[in-house]
């Protein structure tokens, strides 16, 4: 079958304005591609979701035109659920005999609601590479639809807008990674591109109180083995060699450390000589494996730190202490590896206190490698979460918000926005670089000055750079008004 797939525009906010250079791509829309390819179909992508709205719609109705695929699917997230349902509508109401498939994070989530609204598509649960080439078998032998699994779909319309809904039983998660044929990489690629994204593994064991990944993972974690990566890794140095970076967008890649340090020893072995980007967690962690990521040219390692609040770590399930997370950090204070450590204010609790632990506790991150922040998160409520169960009960909001075109909120039940934003400034005032320049900042950061020197002259130069650049755009002002005085004084009368 002709089956065309599309990751339709984000909300504004999220969208990367690099979109033709090294923005990322989703992986899981290129994995289904390959895997109906393998199934013998004839497969479409738009991977759009740095476009505006009225570019994305054009490509998507040139697209439309021209390839007229029999099964469109659609990649739904939170932050592009508008243009889901735009596109939805667009389909509907001009192609009416294309089947209409959704998936992904948010489909996962509200499929009720989604089918409520639009009872003539079928939402994937869960993963998709095997439903969705399961479904379109259905279609082509044309089946009965309660033969899949991991799907739902109406099954009895109604006048009054109350539909009967069917959803079977889950598909079983795809546990031996390595049946899987490599993504459809070739789809994201261009001449400018220098950056590829990999998975070595799938899932997250944690539950996390603002995270939603369970819902598609069941937290379990699935691996590759080190072969097949290294595989696909060396397929795309030798297809574009302009890649200089691996970004490897595992949720714990150190979750098993003996098999990070085997890629990493692999990685070396096979003298690849590019660069990695990888996130984890804070725990577990060894300084064999921190060893391994420098050898094998780690340039970033990102954690989510989120708080420093030891109460907001247990009561948002961080799975963590604050030691362990002092005791990472110090395994990384001698290498060449930079850590970047997320925050995020306004998790249920947070209040005065709170924010005065997590400004004290990242300065001890500081003191022990200095890192800078440039910005930090504010709570966002996404279906699917603990968080957004508060919020219900709170009676801050409800399963309708989401069928409207406004963006996944912050998290507002305990404080106002105003508030939440207030808190975000006075974290950032005390721990990122640029506010050092202002009066608040100085205040806040002079005890910082000897780390962020040293970080300067023992840092990487990517940290250099950014220190000196800082530097840079804060005295500009002081020296050009300097040497505009001195030209008022010497200037010819």
């Amino acid at each position: 079958m002709k089956i065309l797939l599309i990751s339709p525009p984000f909300e504004k906010e999220w969208r990367d304005p690099e979109i033709s250079h090294n923005s990322h791509y989703p992986l899981g829309v290129a994995y289904i591609h390959s895997y109906l390819e393998t199934k013998g179909h004839t497969v479409e992508s738009l991977s759009l979701n740095s476009y505006e709205y009225a570019d994305a719609d054009d490509i998507v109705r040139e697209k439309l035109r021209t390839f007229v695929p029999e099964v469109v699917g659609l990649n739904m997230l939170t932050s592009n659920r508008v243009s889901c349902f735009n596109t939805i509508e667009h389909i509907q109401n001009n192609h009416p005999s294309m089947r209409i498939v959704i998936g992904g994070i948010h489909a996962s989530t509200m499929y009720e609601q989604i089918l409520q609204k639009y009872p003539g598509i079928i939402a994937v649960i869960g993963e998709g590479e095997i439903v969705m080439a399961n479904l379109v078998a259905t279609f082509e032998s044309r089946s009965k639809l309660d033969g899949v699994k991991g799907i739902a779909y109406v099954v009895d319309s109604s006048d009054s807008g109350q539909h009967s809904i069917k959803v079977t039983p889950k598909e079983e998660l795809i546990e031996d990674l390595n049946i899987l044929p490599f993504p459809k990489h070739d789809l994201f690629f261009h001449e400018g591109r220098t950056v590829a994204s990999i998975l070595t593994s799938r899932g997250c064991p944690f539950q996390c109180s603002y995270c939603v990944l369970g819902v598609v993972s069941a937290r379990m974690v699935r691996y590759r083995s080190i072969e097949n990566v290294m595989s696909e890794i060396e397929y795309l140095v030798a297809q574009y060699p302009q890649i200089n970076t691996f970004w490897i967008h595992d949720d714990v890649f150190f979750l098993k450390t003996k098999r990070a340090i085997e890629f990493c020893d692999e990685f070396v072995r096979r003298n690849i000589k590019r660069k990695i980007v990888c996130s984890g967690r804070f725990k577990p962690f060894t300084k064999e494996l921190a060893e391994a990521l420098e050898r094998a040219g780690c340039e970033m390692m990102m954690f989510g730190l989120e708080t420093g609040s030891r109460k907001l770590m247990e009561t948002s399930h961080k799975s963590m202490k604050p030691e362990d997370i002092l005791r990472t950090f110090a395994m990384l204070r001698d290498t060449k590896v930079e850590p970047i450590s997320f925050l995020i204010v306004g998790l249920p609790g947070e209040d005065d206190e709170t924010v005065a632990e997590t400004i004290a506790f990242v300065k001890k991150m500081q003191k022990i490698r200095y890192f800078h922040y440039s910005d930090i998160g504010t709570l966002t409520i996404y279906p699917g979460t603990e968080v957004y169960e508060i919020a219900k009960a709170k009676n801050f909001m409800d399963d309708s918000y989401w069928l409207g075109d406004g963006p996944a909120p912050l998290y507002a039940a305990e404080h106002s926005v105003e508030q939440l934003l207030a808190y975000k400034n006075r974290i950032l005032d005390a721990v990122a670089l640029e506010r050092i320049f202002t009066i608040r900042g100085f205040m806040a950061q002079a005890d910082m000055i000897p780390y962020i020197l040293k970080s300067l002259l023992r840092g990487t130069p990517h940290y250099r750079m950014v220190i000196i650049s800082l530097l840079i755009k804060a005295i500009s002002p002081v020296v050009y008004l300097r040497l505009k005085n001195l030209y008022r004084r010497v200037k010819p009368s």
